[in-house]
């Protein structure tokens, strides 16, 4: 069994980063443009209907809460006269044609972006395997965007259902499925089941070295919150409403993952192309490193 060292990983993916960090960070700009901005923009100019039923069902337990540290208690009859109004506003919400067509934009909004995080992902392998990619590679998985969606909803589900119970199946299950889509983008001629099944034995053993990889970025998650934070903070100083602040931590947040995603998406790549047995191998460009 072959284990991992995070630090050298880390090493040659940041130097990777660095020694292509024009082009990477050309892609990566590009990748956020087409995602996290258009996915802003898009929210910035409509409410999508799940946020506003969200939002009701949210005041809702606001007022039962409310009554619970007022009273010390909640009756039966308040619980009831709450939820129903929070499901009869879904109701009537969902019964206008507009936000049906709202909903059914926003979740192809969401697919999208599902289907283009799968697109970085094959640049950042392409990338850390020595190919050197322009933006156009976050487009090559299109073709496969069904098996792409089946096999995200697949694992959004069992990572949920592990989550509901207890939660620590529920991280057990996250890093056991997390080198999952590398072995379709690797092998997109097998089934998700084959993936799945392929990325989980592949991950035995090596579960807390990949949490503890994830985790060793947590240092750049916190100053990307914090930067994004002072953005939106500074914006709302020179406007009353939302729509700058958000702008502006947006900016900000692209400054810092511009670098961050690319870094710690080929820090994964190289984990996988290090565990990953004899009979998932692909011929591959190799990449030079100097010690």
């Amino acid at each position: 069994m072959n284990y991992p060292d995070r630090v050298l990983i880390k090493s040659r993916a940041k130097k990777q980063v660095l020694d292509q960090s024009f082009g990477i960070l050309m892609v990566s700009i590009a990748y956020l443009l087409l995602t996290e901005w258009l996915s802003t923009v898009v929210n910035l100019i409509w409410t999508s209907p799940l946020t506003a039923i969200s939002d009701r069902f949210s005041e809702s337990m606001d007022t039962l809460l409310g009554q619970v540290a007022a009273q010390g208690s909640v009756s039966d009859a308040s619980m009831t006269v709450a939820l129903s109004s929070a499901m009869t506003y879904a109701r009537q919400l969902l019964a206008q044609p507009q936000q049906e067509v709202l909903l059914f934009l926003f979740l192809l909004l969401y697919l999208y972006t599902v289907v283009m995080g799968y697109g970085f992902s094959f640049y950042a392998m392409r990338t850390a395997r020595g190919e050197r990619l322009g933006a156009g590679s976050l487009f090559d998985p299109l073709w496969m965007a069904g098996k792409i969606i089946l096999l995200s909803l697949l694992l959004t589900v069992l990572v949920g259902l592990g989550v509901g119970l207890f939660i620590i199946p529920g991280i057990l299950i996250y890093y056991g499925t997390l080198l999952v889509p590398y072995v379709l983008l690797d092998h997109p001629e097998i089934s998700i089941f084959k993936a799945l099944s392929a990325g989980w034995r592949m991950s035995r053993g090596h579960r807390i070295q990949l949490f503890t990889l994830e985790f060793s970025f947590i240092g750049w998650d916190i100053l990307g919150l914090l930067v994004s934070n002072v953005g939106y903070n500074l914006g709302r100083i020179f406007t009353s409403g939302d729509t700058l602040g958000t702008i502006l931590s947006l900016i900000c947040y692209t400054a810092v993952y511009a670098f961050v995603l690319p870094y710690r998406e080929i820090a994964l790549v190289h984990f996988y192309d290090t565990i990953r047995p004899q009979d998932l191998r692909v011929e591959e460009t190799p990449v030079k490193v100097d010690n």
